[in-house]
């Protein structure tokens, strides 16, 4: 498994475990996500930036953003939006690190933005900026 992969797998592993602990759904980028406005859900997306040779030329720096969309109805007001953004913020927190295949996924910072209206949906997106090394290919 390629480094991208490996960076991605951490985070969304770490994503689906937050689900599981605060009984939400988990829609994983490019899997169908749920279309009834009943079902609160957040969505995942991966997207790499930049990558660096470290190292003296063995390694690789590698940084990017996972962007978390929460999902709820859009006639629910901030409330619920503004605690499933602490809840993530807690365990996305700056300095945490998430492991797959022995790369270690650092977190740099948790950024709300604003949220949006679309579809019956509220979408409060989440980025989480992140940094890693892994082994140059």
């Amino acid at each position: 498994m390629g480094a991208i992969s490996n960076i991605q797998k951490a985070l969304d592993k770490a994503l689906k475990q937050f689900g599981v602990d605060n009984s939400i759904n988990i829609a994983l980028d490019n899997i169908d996500a749920p279309t009834d406005t009943n079902t609160p859900f957040l969505a995942s997306r991966q997207i790499n930036v930049a990558v660096e040779t470290a190292d003296l030329g063995t390694s690789d720096a590698r940084s990017g953003f996972y962007q978390i969309d929460i999902y709820y109805a859009s006639h629910t007001g901030t409330p619920p939006f503004n605690k499933m953004a602490d809840l993530l913020n807690a365990t996305f927190k700056s300095g945490a690190c998430f492991y797959h295949n022995g790369v270690c996924v650092s977190i740099d910072s948790c950024e709300p933005t604003q949220i949006l209206i679309n579809n019956g949906w509220g979408v409060l997106p989440l980025n989480i900026n992140w940094s890693s090394y892994t082994a140059r290919l």
